[in-house]
């Protein structure tokens, strides 16, 4: 008998450690994947933003490029960058928030899912509020590095940079911290609200600007660590300058060329928009990375 239970134990442990190297093997095997679905269309961004510093010589327009990134996948909507970061991806958006969790970039099922916009941000970076989702991920892709870059970029003032069809838009991080999903659903909510508004007003660093009823801010979020069911972590930005793409209207709350809070002229600050996007691009060809998925996912509060 007692042979029998050591054989036993010794099957179910085997068992479990087989079990195990299969997970493992098939996260790293996702992450692997992830990137490589993103690498196209970290190339055809290169061809408009550029990789260095200085006025980039396009070799297409943004709705030439758009054109392109949707014949990769025909729901791409953005393409968001962290200056000095890994984060680096094309954003889709599906009819809820639930598909591009398990779905990658190139459509097929992948743990790490793709970097999404919030199903009902109808045009893309126009609402108040632009939310968008990306998992947690241990190789610190998607946005599992946002808790380590968070801090300090709200603490600086550092800049997140979006391109979408209709242009390049420039947006300075004011706030990065976990928040109760359950009890600050009005973090997530699209459309201005004045109580909204005056939480947001009251993270402003002092000495900055602060967010009016026509501002527009980004908000990217994604599960906290630590297997915290309700909470995520978030980040979030203001919109301070856009470039629009040409004979196009801007996608974003400044006129063309023109800083959002006034304070340059618009001359000055297309260019400084314009370079801070080829900056933030530099080095955007694509990386592989070792796999592994944070406790919880990216999925928006009130459907995770």
């Amino acid at each position: 008998m007692r042979k029998y239970g050591y054989w036993l134990a010794t099957g179910l442990l085997l068992v479990a450690f087989v079990v195990s190297g299969g997970l493992l093997v098939r996260y790293f095997l996702d992450g692997r994947q992830a990137m490589s679905s993103a690498a196209e269309a970290r190339i055809l961004a290169e061809r408009v933003i550029g990789q260095s510093a200085g006025e980039p010589e396009r070799e297409m327009s943004y709705s030439e490029l758009f054109r392109e990134l949707r014949e990769l996948n025909p729901e791409t909507v953005a393409w968001l960058v962290i200056p000095d970061s890994e984060v680096r991806y094309p954003v889709v958006r599906a009819a809820d928030n639930e598909h591009y969790l398990k779905i990658g970039f190139d459509g097929k099922r992948n743990s790490h899912g793709a970097i999404f916009m919030d199903y009902r941000n109808q045009r893309p970076f126009e609402d108040f509020n632009t939310v968008v989702y990306g998992h947690n991920m241990r190789d610190k892709t998607m946005f599992g590095s946002l808790a380590d870059i968070g801090p300090e970029l709200a603490r600086t003032g550092g800049q997140v940079l979006t391109v979408s069809e209709s242009g390049a838009l420039t947006w300075q991080v004011f706030s990065a911290r976990i928040v109760n999903a359950e009890t600050e659903l009005d973090m997530y909510g699209l459309v201005y609200a004045p109580a909204s508004l005056r939480r947001l007003n009251a993270l402003i660093p002092q000495g900055r600007q602060g967010i009016g009823a026509s501002d527009r801010i980004l908000t990217l979020s994604t599960c906290a660590s630590g297997g915290r069911k309700d909470y995520r972590y978030i980040l979030q930005a203001r919109l301070i300058s856009s470039v629009p793409a040409a004979g196009e209207a801007p996608g974003g709350g400044a006129a063309a060329g023109e800083a959002a809070d006034g304070g340059a002229t618009a001359a000055a600050a297309g260019e400084a928009a314009g370079a801070a996007v080829v900056a933030g691009a530099a080095g955007i060809a694509s990386g592989e990375a070792a796999a592994g998925e944070a406790p919880g996912g990216g999925a928006a509060p009130v459907d995770a």
